[in-house]
């Protein structure tokens, strides 16, 4: 019998004497074993002290609450959840979440080839204002996470059905998108509405994620976040292809019926880890339940980490952006510069799972230094200096692989400002604030870039550093990245987590 996943009822003088189990009585819990561990032992008497059971609460599976009285109901063994951390359903959960991501947020981020299409082809042609259709897709996923996780607090049992709402949503925007024949009805389309639609899939994944993985939750974030990456490898050359054949009608149409039928097989394989029960089992507990206190707003760390966030989102998409541009600057062909975009997002991919496992295993700190300023790094003296093609492939292939990084710490800087991971209501919280600033941020970071290109345009290009005509975009983007370490402060004086000791009955009740 494994202790992780279930209670374990030391009752033998309870089965002796039948009649002590209307009056048994609950002692004041007690941690079993310190530093994390997930195992609470509760010490079950009965009125005349002639027996004892010994109750161990498993932590990780919160669906178990201490229970008011000892009743024939309760002896034997409660009901499992499934496993955490590893097992078929949790990895089936993160794959079935990491697909809906790739056809619904990764879609928002492919956006890049449809504006090249529409603003050559009308009836969009040379319309400045369809640039922000991509920009208001990707940033109401996050800016409405707040919002969402509010509803959902105490509602676990909503989350499927906003799921499903979210599947309809960006499956009909597609349909409107490919209708659309002003500026107004593809950025209330392709781009408000899918936002709000992806938002919808968005956050009941994250509540659900922080069901299904506890120790690994930083690689399980990185593989799910990598599908971003993968996205954006991939499906701009499959629209590019599509949209030149056979035009934006005949494109969206076909990929709204293909992306909601994905979503949909998806949707139907995602459950949550805590099963609702009924009125005579067990009560169960998700990351949505518990009281929510804002107490975090007044610790350092917080502030610290938001601010952190913020200046890395305004940096992040630059070089994603401007890097081709740069290229055919140095007199390098379209096909060659639209390929760094490619070594960018695949090993964002690639990395961003072993990431995730560093953060696991040895904390935020390290990762949060290698997201920032070995990024910073590449741009100041790798961008800044580079001028041939394989020297911007290097800078593609470093700052890809690191800068994507914080999308992976989101769940751990959470867990530092809360202070555990026993409060995963607030964890919650804290996460999807954090998504709402650098939302905002996200959005907020195409002017940046755009103020700086312009500084730079009457310089034109040069032999200097920066080429001249890019030296306020490289200098703007290496210091805002370099300057996101600031969050760092935040964790050089956490305490180490505490090693789990004393095993056993004789140390778990003293």
């Amino acid at each position: 019998m494994n202790p992780k996943h279930q209670w374990l009822l030391f009752s033998s003088l309870l089965t002796k004497s039948p009649h002590h189990q209307d009056s048994l009585q609950i002692q004041e819990p007690k941690p079993a074993l310190t530093g994390g561990s997930d195992i609470l032992a509760i010490a079950v008497e009965s009125a005349d002290a002639e027996s004892t059971v010994l109750v161990l609460k498993d932590r990780s599976c919160p669906s178990q609450q201490q229970p008011s009285a000892v009743s024939p109901t309760l002896t034997g063994v409660v009901r499992n959840c499934p496993p955490q951390d590893r097992g078929k359903e949790a990895w089936c959960f993160l794959a079935a979440a990491s697909l809906i991501l790739q056809v619904s947020w990764g879609f928002a981020v492919s956006f890049g080839v449809f504006r090249e299409y529409y603003f050559k082809n009308p009836p969009f042609r040379k319309i400045h204002s369809i640039a922000e259709v991509g920009v208001l897709s990707s940033g109401l996923i996050q800016v409405l996470s707040p919002l969402l996780v509010r509803y959902l607090s105490g509602r676990p049992e909503k989350r499927m059905p906003m799921m499903w709402m979210g599947m309809i949503i960006c499956t009909i925007s597609s349909i409107g998108a490919a209708f659309a024949r002003t500026p107004v009805q593809l950025i209330m389309t392709q781009g408000a509405l899918h936002g709000v639609g992806s938002g919808f899939l968005f956050t009941p994944t994250m509540s659900l994620m922080d069901e299904w993985f506890m120790q690994r939750r930083s690689l399980a974030n990185g593989i799910y976040y990598g599908a971003c990456s993968l996205s954006a490898a991939v499906l701009p050359p499959v629209f590019s292809a599509m949209l030149e054949r056979y035009g934006q009608r005949a494109t969206m149409i076909s990929w709204s019926i293909f992306s909601g039928t994905v979503m949909a097989v998806c949707l139907l394989s995602i459950r949550p880890r805590l099963r609702l029960t009924g009125e005579n089992q067990i009560s169960q507990k998700s990351p949505l339940s518990g009281d929510i206190s804002y107490s975090f707003f007044a610790k350092p760390i917080f502030w610290l980490v938001l601010v952190s966030n913020v200046l890395q989102a305004f940096a992040q998409s630059l070089p994603s952006v401007y890097l081709p541009s740069y290229a055919t600057d140095m007199q390098i062909t379209a096909g060659k510069a639209s390929l760094l975009l490619t070594y960018y997002n695949l090993t964002g991919l690639i990395v961003q799972p072993f990431l995730g496992t560093l953060i696991d295993k040895r904390g935020v700190l390290i990762p949060l230094i290698l997201s920032s300023l070995v990024p910073s790094i590449a741009v100041l003296l790798g961008w800044g200096f580079s001028r041939t093609y394989w020297s911007l492939a290097i800078v593609s292939v470093v700052f890809g692989s690191l800068s994507y990084g914080f999308a992976v710490l989101r769940s751990r800087f959470a867990t530092a400002v809360v202070g555990d991971d026993d409060h995963p209501n607030q964890e919650l919280i804290v996460s999807s604030l954090i998504n709402l600033i650098r939302g905002l941020a996200f959005v907020s970071s195409g002017f940046i870039g755009a103020s700086a290109v312009s500084l730079g345009e009457g310089i034109g290009i040069q032999s200097g550093y920066g080429a001249g005509k890019w030296l306020p975009l490289i200098l703007t983007t290496g210091i805002l990245f370099g300057m996101a370490s600031i969050g760092a402060l935040g964790f050089l004086r956490t305490k180490k987590q505490k090693m789990n000791v004393r095993e056993g009955t004789s140390d778990i009740i003293e």
